[in-house]
């Protein structure tokens, strides 16, 4: 019945989020009608954990049967997850991303919740070119045993508008 009730309120969230999610550029300056908000301030830590290449710090944050959806596809459970970002904590990496909430609400039983917002992608091709990619995402946290947790990740690049033939 939990899993029912949580994927009932995760569809319940995602959709608006999805719809708030396509409109305007990505920003990535902190909202500050999000301080204090735990779990916008959860979110604001997960991307502190990447951008310092804590490995630790991140799969903290994460749930142990977290699924998170990505341009590699879906990547299930704590410990799939870390391994699939490692690239990221890679001491010597060029690839950075970073993201920041614009938007972020809590249940009103307190126990789940969403953040949405913007998020760059920054690496190297082949040739050496900084390539950067931008995008929107939508994560869906529970408090376990006092502490929110991201139990799903989706994310999406922006695509350039495309012309009708």
């Amino acid at each position: 019945m939990a899993a029912l009730r949580f994927f009932l309120l995760a569809s319940l969230m995602v959709s608006p989020a999805l719809a708030h999610a396509q409109a305007g550029p990505p920003r990535l300056e902190p909202i500050r009608s999000l301080d204090g908000n735990p779990i916008a301030e959860a979110d604001r830590a997960f991307c502190r954990a990447v951008a310092v290449r804590d490995p630790r710090a991140f799969a903290a944050l994460i749930a142990e049967d977290a699924v998170f959806h990505g341009s590699s596809g879906v990547t299930r459970g704590r410990a799939a997850v870390v391994k699939a970002w490692s690239g990221f904590f890679d001491p010597a990496g060029r690839t950075t991303l970073t993201w920041e909430p614009d938007y972020a609400e809590i249940s009103a039983s307190g126990d789940l919740g969403y953040t949405m917002g913007a998020s760059i992608a920054r690496g190297v091709d082949k040739d050496g070119k900084v390539v950067e990619r931008r995008g929107r995402y939508v994560t869906i946290w529970r408090k376990t045993a006092g502490a929110w947790q991201a139990a799903v990740d989706i994310g999406s690049q922006e695509q350039p508008a495309r012309q009708r033939p």
